[in-house]
């Protein structure tokens, strides 16, 4: 599933976290990726006035992917500071 939708309508962009199964969580592999590229075509439109960040379903954000921290999986894969590393 895509992690961003992006809706523009009357000069506001409205961008969804949009897992909503698993409470929009982050920190899948390219998830930064997707985040990034969402704000560059975003601030490079001109039209736009507002952005509102929001998640579907029933949360926001859960933060980081729960389950991929407790099975040490994808972006939480390793020791702590392996993990840390990773995001230097």
């Amino acid at each position: 599933m895509t992690l961003l939708t992006v809706d523009t309508s009357d000069h506001v962009t409205t961008l969804t976290l949009n897992r909503p199964d698993t409470m929009n969580p982050l920190g899948a592999k390219g998830d930064g990726d997707a985040f990034a590229a969402a704000c560059d075509a975003i601030n490079a439109d001109m039209d736009v006035r507002c952005v509102i960040l929001t998640g579907a379903g029933r949360a926001f954000s859960a933060g980081g992917d729960i389950k991929a921290m407790k099975q040490r999986t994808g972006t939480f894969g390793g020791t702590a500071p392996e993990i840390s590393d990773g995001y230097r």
